[in-house]
C-alpha cells in the first residue's frame, strides 16, 4: 500500500501527530485496486472512505477512533466495542497492518488445538485475521490478558502480553 500524506495542511505536525489526510492503494483480487482515504482528526476520531476501482459501486464510508499504540497509530472501527477492525500506520504514515475480527470458530483447527493443549481451561475471548504490508497473513487469539500469534497455517509464533 502506498500512502500519500497531505503535507500542505499538516506542515509542522508530521512527526508529532497523526492528524491529517492520508490516501493509499490496496491490491484487490476482484477489482482494479482499493483506494483508501483516511482523515484523522486531532480529537482521536477518523473518517475513512474505501473505493473499489473498476466496480460501479459507491464508496464505503467508515468512522471510528484512533490511538497511539507501541509508537504507531491504530485506527479502530466496527462491532460493539468499536474495535472489531483496525489498521496500523507508522508515525511517517507507512501502512503496517490491517486486522479484522473473526469468530474464534473461524481460526484454523491447529490454533484451537494448540490453545487447548498449552492453555488448558482458557477460552478464546477475541480472534483476528491480520494482513501486514507485504500481504502476509497471521492469526491472533486473545486469552486472559495474552495475545497469541499464529502463522497462516495456524502454527504458533509468539505470545504477547495484552494491552
Amino acid at each position: 500500500m502506498v500512502i500519500v500524506k497531505d503535507s500542505i495542511i499538516n506542515a509542522g505536525h508530521y512527526d508529532t501527530t497523526l492528524s491529517g489526510f492520508y490516501q493509499g492503494m490496496l491490491l484487490c483480487k476482484n477489482c482494479e485496486g482499493i483506494q483508501r482515504t483516511i482523515l484523522f482528526s486531532g480529537d482521536d476520531h477518523f473518517k475513512m472512505e474505501e473505493l473499489e476501482l473498476g466496480k460501479n459501486m459507491p464508496a464505503k464510508r467508515i468512522e471510528g477512533t484512533w490511538e497511539k499504540e507501541k509508537g504507531n497509530y491504530e485506527a479502530n472501527w466496527g462491532g460493539k466495542s468499536g474495535e472489531d477492525n483496525g489498521v496500523q500506520f507508522s508515525p511517517s504514515g507507512e501502512f503496517l497492518e490491517y486486522a479484522m475480527a473473526i469468530p474464534p470458530s473461524e481460526l484454523p483447527a491447529s490454533v484451537t488445538s494448540y490453545i487447548k493443549g498449552h492453555y488448558k481451561g482458557q477460552s478464546i475471548k477475541e480472534a483476528a485475521k491480520v494482513t501486514d504490508a507485504k500481504g502476509a497473513l497471521t492469526y491472533e487469539a486473545e486469552i486472559k490478558g495474552k495475545e497469541l500469534i499464529f502463522d497462516a497455517k495456524g502454527n504458533f509464533l509468539k505470545e504477547n502480553m495484552g494491552d
